[in-house]
């Protein structure tokens, strides 16, 4: 199996089309979060021709799929990749398939979220939630 690079970065779509989150991707600003990205994808096999559309239009599935598999590689693992699905099927036994959540319909998307926005019951919860994470660190 032949594996060339996906190009994530040159849209595909118009750009009224583009997910905020892929748009702030390829801001100027962001040239540090594309060479990681760049990094993640090496390797990567898009078996149905849409990851990089869905990718540029959905975003956070296509990031999630390729922060597994930058993981996957990380542990030296190697993914069969002649399966549609699951997403990862490795060498050395794990089997994953990459599921993610959308924000609350009601709620405030990601991209427009910021400090200020944080309400107190929420900064609540993100407080417990970064103080589990460091006690498991």
């Amino acid at each position: 199996m032949i594996i060339k690079n996906l190009d994530l970065f040159t849209p595909v779509v118009a750009a009224d089309k583009l997910h905020p989150n892929f748009l702030a991707t390829i801001s100027p600003y962001a040239t540090g979060v594309r060479k990681v990205l760049n990094n993640w994808v090496k390797g990567f096999v898009d078996r149905d021709g849409k990851f990089v559309k869905e990718f540029q239009t959905t975003y956070k599935s296509c990031f999630w799929e390729l922060y597994l598999f930058a993981i996957i590689k990380e542990i030296k693992a190697d993914v069969d990749f002649s399966f549609s699905s699951p997403d990862f099927i490795c060498n050395n036994g794990i089997v994953i398939e990459a599921t993610t959540a959308n924000h609350s319909r009601d709620d405030v998307p990601e991209w427009e979220k910021t400090i200020s926005r944080i309400t107190e019951g929420n900064l609540l919860t993100f407080l417990l939630i970064l103080q589990f994470v460091c006690r498991m660190l």
